[in-house]
């Protein structure tokens, strides 16, 4: 066999193993980044990526197979992470480049996929894992609910146990300085996702109380296409998780209307409005129902972990969208510095606040 193409993504190397008799193979090696997770969160979210794509043979999915695959270790002698997959076929999406007519051909493959994928339920939420080659559901692997390199949270059985361990390990990460990014912001905005947990479960359990396998990071060039733009694989399932029905089956981000989003503007866009009429033209009014109310839970999980913006203006903008995509018909509107001032006062008692309010007042004064 022979060793050809060199592929560098951010994490991993790609390299094509050719056959002799034209047989391709991927083989995905873990790069030694000083920017990357520790080792031990490294290994979890390998193995967890091994069995995403186990679980997803199981299915009708375009999804590589994986023939061999080893963890970094001392008697590894590549050194590195490293497995041995199937190399699909086609190129990846390039969604903005696309014609309405082809976005329409993707979107039906998409429904395709998510009907698919509703077939295999989980009772917990977390991410793929195996346990002596038996697949089940363990921690999630991402990194911002690592409490510690070592130690993931989950799984849950049940959405309430998810969020409420979820918002806890981000305050204290907040409190702990592992998250230093306008932490008195950041702290008061999980507040507001802790007080509301409860509303957030009955929306979600309004779809059933089932996980479903959901892709971290689709926004589209996940998806490989070919020239007629036929799905031909779903790659990249790394840090893979089960979750409710409503955020596994929301509108996939690249299709959100990005600039309005970071504006704070719960608008849907024109495709996701026609993604909504064509899963009602399959039948699928509840998944449509999803799908239009997807601002929702979006809002709710997004920035969890490290990827909190630095900016104010920005920051302020997207919790602006997120307490106005909750808010009741009847909620009368206010600002985000009259809701900050009101979340001090509520929460001004509490000790941790307090801390993050001087830290940040000796900041400023210096």
């Amino acid at each position: 066999m022979e060793y050809i193409r060199n592929h560098m993504g951010g994490q991993n190397c790609h390299v094509d193993v050719v056959f002799e008799d034209g047989t391709v193979w991927l083989a995905r090696i873990r790069l030694d980044d000083p920017l990357l997770p520790p080792k031990p969160t490294q290994t979890y979210i390998f193995h967890s990526e091994v069995a995403t794509l186990r679980f997803l043979e199981e299915t009708a999915i375009p999804s590589p197979k994986v023939y061999a695959y080893e963890a970094e270790s001392s008697i590894n002698p590549v050194g590195a992470s490293y497995m041995f997959m199937e190399k699909m076929p086609g190129v990846p999406l390039q969604w903005d480049q696309t014609t309405p007519a082809q976005k329409t051909i993707i979107m039906y493959q998409i429904i395709d996929n998510f009907l698919e994928l509703e077939k295999h339920p989980r009772t917990q939420s977390g991410s793929p894992y195996l346990d002596h080659d038996m697949l089940k559901v363990g921690g999630f692997a991402q990194p911002p609910l690592f409490s510690s390199p070592d130690q993931t949270i989950g799984p849950f059985e049940s959405l309430e146990d998810f969020l409420n361990s979820a918002v806890s390990q981000q305050l204290d990460q907040i409190v702990n300085h592992e998250l230093s990014s306008l932490a008195v912001d950041n702290y008061l905005s999980h507040c507001w996702r802790r007080d509301m947990i409860t509303q957030a479960t009955a929306h979600c359990y309004e779809s059933g109380r089932e996980f479903f396998l959901k892709h971290y990071d689709d926004k589209g060039d996940h998806i490989l296409v070919d020239d007629d733009f036929r799905i031909t694989g779903v790659i990249d399932w790394e840090f893979a998780s089960f979750e409710p029905k409503a955020l596994a089956f929301s509108t996939p981000c690249m299709l959100w209307p990005v600039g309005d989003y970071y504006n704070g503007r719960n608008e849907l866009c024109d495709e996701e409005i026609q993604f909504a009429q064509m899963l009602e033209v399959r039948g699928r009014n509840d998944m449509s129902k999803i799908v239009r109310e997807s601002r929702k839970m979006q809002r709710f999980t997004f920035f969890n972990g490290g990827g909190v913006s630095r900016d104010q203006e920005e920051f302020e903008a997207l919790f602006t969208g997120l307490s106005t995509a909750w808010a009741k018909d009847d909620d009368p509107p206010i600002s985000y510095d009259e809701w900050k001032k009101e979340a001090i006062q509520k929460q001004g008692k509490h000790e941790r606040l307090q801390t993050l309010l001087k830290r940040s007042s000796g900041r400023f004064h210096n």
